[in-house]
């Protein structure tokens, strides 16, 4: 089975995800080089003690990561639908979901670190001194680590591009002809009829936790098979740290590409999943 997702599926989710980055790809070759000098310049600055330097190339590497991550989804939907490229909804985009895609994105991550966290403390405390502790706890932290991250993975494309009132109705809306649905058919059918969970939910806090509970649906299904591009990503964050001076740029900007990549990735399956 790996061998055929090696083979098989990694290059054509790989093909498809590089066919949406392609569609801008002079603006990511910029993002990418801009990135991968952020780290040589503060250094530099900071040999030099210059504060002020230090907050400039620290802000400039946040905008750049804005740009890749909400102005990004724009784009990368556009390519999708193979629309001519909105510039304009793109930059409007970063100024207006700036915000709430930080906050979903650090309680999305911080609260797979949290829960990874408790899970390896109450495997470690379950397999005290036995041989099994030292190898599981980690597993253990990583499997819920990842598998949380895959459920979610969604959020941060639903934050940008979409809002409560533009989800489909099968996330949130209860159907208007519920009563006859039950009425017209079998017993069994309407027992396994089921009504979303936002339109279970108060109002008040679906609008408030909407992104999470639509991602969850979402991903159902298909969460290992995400897993690896949401690794990819975050792993070319930290890929090419220790390579020598004179390589450092180059790695870096290709990590970004190769990760903007994985990212794109993932926009695929979301579109796909939405479409079915």
């Amino acid at each position: 089975m790996f061998t055929r997702w090696l083979l098989t599926v990694l290059p054509a989710d790989m093909r498809a995800g590089w066919r949406l980055v392609s569609a801008n790809l002079p603006l990511w070759i910029g993002l990418a080089t801009l990135a991968a000098l952020s780290a040589p310049v503060a250094a530099a600055f900071q040999a030099d003690a210059t504060s002020l330097g230090l907050r400039f190339v620290g802000l400039a590497a946040i905008l750049v990561g804005l740009a890749k991550d909400i102005a990004g989804v724009s784009l990368f939907d556009d390519a999708f639908h193979r629309r001519d490229t909105d510039w304009s909804r793109a930059a409007s985009l970063v100024l207006r979901r700036a915000v709430p895609f930080v906050l979903c994105v650090t309680l999305t991550v911080g609260g797979s670190l949290i829960a990874a966290e408790l899970v390896m403390s109450a495997v470690a405390v379950t397999l005290e001194n036995t041989p099994l502790s030292e190898p599981m706890v980690p597993v253990f932290g990583i499997l819920i680590y990842v598998t949380l991250l895959a459920r979610f993975a969604f959020v941060p494309f639903l934050v940008v591009i979409r809002t409560f009132d533009t989800l489909p109705s099968w996330l949130r809306e209860k159907p208007s002809d519920m009563t006859s649905h039950h009425a017209n058919n079998s017993a069994a059918q309407a027992a396994n009829y089921q009504v979303p969970l936002l339109a279970r939910l108060p109002a008040s806090l679906a609008k408030l936790i909407w992104p999470f509970v639509a991602s969850t649906k979402l991903t159902d299904g298909m969460r290992w098979r995400l897993a690896p591009y949401l690794g990819l990503v975050y792993l070319m964050r930290f890929a090419g740290r220790d390579l020598p001076d004179g390589t450092q740029v180059l790695f870096a900007a290709a990590t970004f590409i190769v990760g903007l990549t994985a990212q794109a990735v993932l926009f695929s399956y979301y579109c796909l999943r939405l479409k079915e």
